[in-house]
């Protein structure tokens, strides 16, 4: 087929030969979908889209030359009949996998490998048609006229009438026209194609033609359902049933009853076919929908019963863990219970023309929807990080001073934190001078740093800069409440959440606030201790002077400032995917009933180490792979000749004031100092804002909150700002 037969609709129809090899049969059939989908999302007069206009026009041609509307019709029979049909209905849309990771790669491989159009899989056909569709959704945009042609189609060509596709009764639903099953005349529309003789029938052996694969899926869906529910991931998280009440395992029987009785009325409404001799009308003949009544209303309770267990499973998912593989293993068993429902109603649809159609929107719906990539990720880790945010916001209540009491609190805490940092400072210029490789001093260094926040973290004290991945789903929560609110209660929401953000503003403060105030003194009384005792600083000259040089602001100092407020926000999402896994595998109930932990630290302290871990894995893990991120990633990055280091508040300050200590007041009348204080104080801002947004980021995302009514929310914040200002530095006083 060249090039210009593709795009010239007669030449493509010319090329049509059913008695070609299958291959080229279902090549024809996608360089015929080409054509008709080419253009993107472009519509024509009145609206109508351009797959639409086209498929009339090809109906007209087909129309006007009866010979090669014969082979077309007998071409289309061949690639319904000689394909695996069944797999159209079965298969779109699911994993031939289980698994997140499996899914991942396959789709991968469909984004990036070709597919060969020499297959009998209709379901590898159609997703490769679906993959050339310019403007999905059309097919629905189908009115009843076109609908009732393209049965023409399939079902009025000499010795193929059992070609049809759409329904085996659509002359019930769909009639033709008076004008003795023609296309309906100029002026007469919808009205005169709904106005037929609904005395034609579809020949007999039709129904069991379109039927067959359907009736095969439903078997294929059930079992792969069956399946789904049975694996111990699902079935352990379900709510527990008596024995024998399962309705998964309903499910299966209920199908093999309900295909039996559908097979049995075409087997009758067939031999009373051939018994009334060609005679066109039946009006004895039974209505196979009425005749497997009871079974299609048995099968849809148990597939009623199964949604609704599937659903225990989320219901669980707050208790325990979340797990990405295990959401999606849910979402593919409610997907195929959807697919199976659907399948179910067009078998039995009293208008299945159109029920035929949108179900193969909705195919080509799914086979999109699996192709990509992001959403597959967005969507199965979408609760967790909504799990990761809700259990911050639990932890960072500790982050946030209310009253004055807590605000002093806060303060001695962070003073505490300080106090450690100034001996991490020092720890840091020993660990540089011992002159390590890149690699093994970025480790030296992240232990360094991993320890010092342990310190911190068990001594109940606080680093300024860990409280904006805690706080901010706080946050988030209080905007929500501003977003669902209306009139006074959106009012009054919204002025919580100013009074929100004054509280976190004042909480940050006070933590940089006592951090920097213990540790630049100590700092400075540790390197005169030394002056005095040893003569000398801890720090040399020119350590001094690399210092002033590498905080500068005049440097790269707000890009690192920047990149270490990443690094503070991922320590927190590390410590939310541990935490998460932690409780999802049970090793808090793992830590207090195991027999071999149980025997080696008997069975009190077994309990108290599992209750201790429970509630401190967050905070332990936060601070291990906070410390060793800022000591490696720097180096890591180097590797790859990416020249970026960490620029952290309180440790930049200890380095400041150390290399103070040592060149002496002297420094304090250089320039390069007071740009080395502008550098720490943009330094700061930058590793509060950076990690606080992407907290909140996150949290906003994770509870679906769209940010509305901007201008409104900084109004009022302004007008706070002007009435009140001091309760963004401190508490205000209770009222009496």
């Amino acid at each position: 087929m060249t090039t210009r037969d593709t795009w010239n609709l007669a030449g493509l129809v010319e090329t049509a030969r059913p008695d070609a090899p299958l291959a080229d049969c279902n090549v024809w059939l996608l360089q015929l979908w080409r054509w008709l989908t080419h253009g993107g999302p472009q519509r024509g007069e009145r609206g109508t889209p351009y797959p639409v206009l086209r498929l009339r026009h090809l109906l007209n041609l087909l129309d006007r030359q009866p010979e090669l509307r014969e082979r077309v019709v007998r071409l289309l029979h061949r690639v319904w009949t000689d394909n695996d049909t069944a797999a159209l209905f079965a298969e779109p849309g699911f994993s031939a996998h289980r698994g997140l990771g499996a899914e991942l790669m396959s789709r991968l491989r469909l984004r990036l490998l070709p597919q060969t159009p020499e297959t009998r899989d209709a379901a590898v056909l159609y997703t490769m048609m679906v993959g050339m569709e310019g403007q999905p959704g059309w097919m629905a945009e189908m009115d009843d006229v076109l609908l009732v042609r393209l049965q023409q189609l399939f079902s009025q060509t000499a010795g193929l009438a059992q070609a049809a596709l759409v329904a085996p009764t659509i002359e019930d639903v769909l009639p033709l026209s008076v004008n003795d099953g023609q296309a309906p005349r100029r002026g007469e529309g919808r009205r005169g194609a709904m106005a037929g003789a609904a005395g034609a029938r579809t020949p007999a052996g039709a129904g069991a033609l379109w039927q067959a694969p359907m009736l095969q899926a439903l078997s294929w869906l059930a079992a792969s359902i069956r399946a789904g529910a049975m694996s111990s991931e699902l079935r352990l998280r379900m709510a527990p049933l008596d024995a024998g009440d399962d309705p998964f395992d309903q499910l299966q029987r209920a199908v093999q009853d309900h295909v039996d009785a559908m097979r049995c009325a075409q087997a009758l409404t067939q031999t009373q076919a051939q018994a009334a001799g060609p005679a066109r009308d039946l009006p004895d003949a039974p209505d196979a929908r009425q005749a497997v009544l009871p079974q299609a209303n048995y099968l849809r309770a148990v597939l009623q019963r199964c949604h609704d267990r599937a659903d225990t499973v989320r219901g669980s998912l707050g208790a325990r863990g979340v797990s990405a593989g295990l959401l999606f293993d849910l979402d593919q068993l409610q997907a195929r219970l959807a697919r199976l429902e659907s399948v179910l109603n067009l078998l039995l649809a009293q208008h299945p023309a159109r029920e035929f159609v949108v179900l193969l929107d909705q195919l080509g719906h799914a086979v999109r929807e699996r192709r990509g990539l992001r959403s597959l990720l967005a969507q199965h880790h979408a609760l967790l990080a909504r799990r990761m945010a809700e259990r911050h916001a639990l932890i960072g209540e500790h982050y946030l001073a209310r009253d004055r009491a807590e605000y002093q609190a806060l303060m001695r805490q962070a003073a505490g934190g300080g106090l450690v940092i100034a001996g991490t400072t020092f720890a840091k210029f020993g660990l540089m001078a011992l002159g390590m490789s890149p690699f093994w001093g970025g480790v030296a260094a992240g232990l360094n740093y991993a320890l010092s926040f342990l310190v911190i973290f068990l001594l109940h004290w606080t680093v300024a800069t860990k409280q904006p991945a805690m706080t901010a789903p706080a946050l988030a929560a209080s905007l929500g409440r501003v977003q669902a609110g209306r009139g006074e209660a959106r009012a009054q929401a919204q002025e919580t959440f100013v009074d929100e953000i004054a509280l976190l503003v004042r909480s940050q403060m006070a933590g940089v606030i006592g951090n920097l105030g213990m540790v630049i003194p100590v700092v400075l009384v540790v390197q005169a201790l030394a002056w005095w005792v040893m003569g000398r600083p801890l720090i040399d000259e020119a350590h001094a002077h690399g210092v002033l040089h590498s905080l500068s602001l005049l440097g790269p100092t707000p890009l690192y400032a920047a990149f270490t407020g990443v690094l503070l926000f991922g320590g927190a999402l590390a410590a939310g995917w541990v935490e998460n896994a932690f409780n999802y595998h049970r090793l808090d109930s793992a830590l207090a009933r195991h027999p071999g932990i149980v025997a080696r630290l008997g069975s009190a302290r077994a309990q108290r180490w599992s209750v201790w871990w429970r509630r401190n894995i967050n905070n332990v893990v936060s601070n291990l792979v906070l410390g060793l991120m800022l000591g490696l990633v720097p180096v890591l990055l180097s590797f790859f000749t990416l020249p970026i280091e960490v620029r952290h508040v309180t440790l930049s300050t200890g380095q400041l004031a150390a290399a103070v200590g040592t060149l002496g007041t002297a420094a304090l009348a250089q320039p390069a100092f007071w740009w080395c204080v502008a550098g720490i104080v943009v330094t700061g801002a930058l590793n509060l804002v950076v990690s606080f947004s992407l907290a909140l980021w996150m949290a906003l995302r994770a509870r679906g909150i769209a940010v509305r009514e901007k201008d409104s929310l900084r109004r009022s914040l302004w007008q706070r700002l002007r009435r009140s200002p001091s309760t963004f530095l401190w508490p205000p006083r209770p009222l009496s």
